[in-house]
């Protein structure tokens, strides 16, 4: 990648496949954006580029490139395939690039850093890297096994959330359990079979996702 190359990438601004970052303080927080990447498109993460496209590289290229390695390699599973790149910004600093490839051993988890910590999962949506629902997890999983069709079995359950959509034009979970008078699994196992059978679709969100028809944007 060339520095001409670097500045029209970040010309376009962060979204589904670009991330920036200053410095890599806060580790975790990277290893969320290269998981997310891994469970979605693919994308890739600028070091030594500003949220407000300042491109200022960094200093220290090997040690960056060491700790990013380390912590992806012990933190992060299934291992997931990426590669590195230096992009010589002034004469003493230099911007990596990492790049992430959308993976076939989805979903990949973020191991725990603490004893109290719990394995997490990202997907990227849009400018976002999202913790992923039990939902989204699920049509993950399905997606990355599956090279088949999804044979839906219409049921009074699908017809409630049918006929909440048409109503209402999007629906959580929360809201169609309310509506269909179904205990949150039920109505999750509901909702999960029509996004598989390509009827509606999952709209990641950081509190709670939000489903709607698929001809809806």
């Amino acid at each position: 990648m060339t520095v001409q190359e670097l500045k029209k990438l970040v010309n376009a601004g962060e979204g589904q496949h670009i991330e920036f970052k200053k410095k890599i303080h806060h580790i975790d927080r990277l290893l969320r954006e290269i998981v997310a990447f891994s469970n979605a498109d693919g994308g890739t993460l600028l070091v030594g580029v500003q949220d407000n496209k300042l491109i200022t590289g960094v200093k220290d290229t090997n040690e960056v490139i060491s700790v990013l390695e380390k912590a992806i390699n012990d933190l992060i599973k299934p291992k997931i395939r990426y590669n590195f790149r230096v992009v010589p910004v002034t004469h003493n600093r230099n911007v990596v690039s990492l790049s992430v490839r959308s993976s076939r051993r989805k979903p990949h988890y973020l191991l725990p850093v603490t004893n109290s910590d719990k394995r997490m999962a990202y997907y990227r949506f849009g400018d976002k890297s999202i913790q992923a629902s039990n939902e989204l997890l699920k049509v993950i999983r399905f997606r990355t096994k599956s090279k088949n069709g999804y044979l839906l079995k219409y049921s009074d359950d699908v017809r409630r959330a049918l006929q909440f959509l048409n109503a209402h034009t999007s629906v959580t979970l929360t809201g169609f359990s309310e509506f269909a008078g179904l205990n949150k699994p039920k109505a999750s196992k509901t909702l999960v079979d029509l996004v598989l059978a390509n009827v509606i679709k999952l709209i990641p969100r950081d509190n709670e996702d939000l489903y709607v028809f698929n001809d809806q944007t």
